[in-house]
């Protein structure tokens, strides 16, 4: 067993490699050996030193990168409940650490580690932590039942991708807004209808749910009620130019062995694998 690891860590521009000692587990905690590792927009602002202007983070003169991992059991602490050799998932929600999920181990707490679907490459299994997650508590915002119907803007996106995907799932019709290149995908992603980006949004929207109304605006991350029949929510993001580096897609849920296997859309998807 190697005692030392090559890491991402940033915090004052570019992102920088660094030689590190390897973690080790401790109790109900979980060493990964990472396979390949999720990019997103919010890893650039950290290893920018951002983090600490939103008042989210202390300011620290470096960060540990990297809040998605995928790849296989190292370490296990006791009472973790996981067995070395099994192949996971794992959400690196800290930030005030030196170093998180771009490494080549990370030490995660057992209930932030989930089994990943069997059969998925790690380079699309290390997308579903942070944007599944995300899609999924935004769902749970809304309040909205099997029949509602839903408006995803930014549906090609990641988080886009997996609301509509987790919104078919709990039984919801889905109207996705995204760029025309992109009408395949959504549709591919369990999309009823297809609205393309663009003015007058709200007026192409009207006639197949003529009920619907524009919510109240509310900060970031606050929660809102659905409103009459038709709820919107926004990804949070949408992936730019360039995207293959700043932000993943998504097309599986749940995490777990019976989880469908289609393949990432190589449009939006990004990863990081140690050593390439």
């Amino acid at each position: 067993m190697t005692t030392y690891m090559r890491a991402l860590t940033g915090g004052s521009g570019a992102p920088r490699l660094v030689t590190a000692p390897v973690p080790q587990a401790g109790p109900r905690q979980v060493r990964i050996k990472v396979s390949a590792a999720g990019v997103n927009p919010f890893d650039l602002a950290i290893a920018a030193g951002t983090a600490a202007d939103y008042g989210v983070a202390r300011r620290l003169e470096s960060y540990g990168l990297g809040f998605d991992a995928a790849g296989t059991v190292d370490q296990v602490g006791e009472g973790a409940g996981f067995l070395v050799g099994e192949q996971v998932i794992g959400l690196a929600a800290r930030l005030e650490v030196p170093y998180k999920a771009q490494a080549e181990y990370v030490v995660l707490d057992a209930e932030a580690v989930a089994r990943a679907p069997r059969g998925l490459d790690p380079a699309a299994a290390a997308t579903i932590p942070l944007n599944a997650l995300t899609a999924w508590q935004a769902l749970d915002r809304t309040g909205l039942g099997p029949g509602r119907t839903l408006l995803v803007t930014g549906a090609a996106g990641a988080v886009g991708g997996y609301l509509v995907e987790l919104a078919r799932l709990r039984g919801l019709r889905v109207a996705a807004v995204a760029g025309t290149a992109d009408e395949e995908l959504v549709r591919g992603l369990g999309a009823e209808w297809f609205v393309a980006r663009g003015e007058g949004l709200a007026d192409r929207v009207r006639p197949w749910c003529p009920e619907a109304r524009t919510p109240p605006w509310t900060p970031p991350c606050s929660a809102w009620r659905p409103w009459t029949r038709c709820a919107t929510a926004a990804a949070s993001w949408r992936s730019r130019p360039g995207r293959r580096r700043s932000g993943c897609g998504a097309s599986t849920w749940p995490p777990c062995s019976s989880a469908p296997t289609r393949p990432s859309s190589p449009r939006s998807c990004g990863w990081w694998r140690p050593g390439g």
